[in-house]
């Protein structure tokens, strides 16, 4: 991964810093935008302040087909 990239992604998702989740759903696309698998985890987050954001987990960013999430503990 190069610099510039790095850059971006910390950037992009440290945007998330603050934030907790409050809750989940499985969304699934219309079957004209249809693409295996089409059912789209999505997490609906808040922060302090109240502002309320969505995470829907694709394989990419033009959501062509979900994402999985790998949960693991972390080691502190």
């Amino acid at each position: 991964m190069n610099k510039e990239h790095n850059q971006w992604l910390n950037k992009y998702y440290n945007q998330l810093k603050g934030y907790t989740i409050i809750d989940f759903r499985i969304e699934k696309l219309p079957e004209e935008y249809y693409c295996l698998p089409n059912e789209f985890p999505v997490f609906t987050l808040e922060d302090k302040e109240g502002h309320i954001i969505e995470i829907k987990v694709s394989r990419d960013e033009e959501m062509n087909g979900s994402g999985f999430l790998i949960l693991s503990e972390a080691n502190k």
